[in-house]
């Protein structure tokens, strides 16, 4: 039997938006060529990087980063 509070829990839940870009939001390099990219949330958006360096200057400041990834999103 489903427990009712877990099903109202998962749907609260939304899934973030897809990341639309295929280069790193801070640096602009390719995602990929580093390894695997690093991914999170912020926002409700998926944010991916090339490389963990990146999330820290992205955490430094995500409001202009964010801005960015608004402009460069068809």
């Amino acid at each position: 039997m489903m427990n009712p509070s877990n099903t109202m829990a998962e749907e609260s839940k939304k899934a973030p938006i897809p990341y639309p870009l295929s280069t790193c939001l801070v640096s602009g390099e390719k995602l990929g060529v580093m390894g695997p990219p690093f991914v999170m949330e912020y926002q409700g958006r998926e944010i991916c990087f090339c490389c963990q360096g990146c999330v820290s200057d992205f955490n430094k400041d995500p409001e202009k980063y964010l801005k960015i990834l608004i402009s460069r999103t068809p």
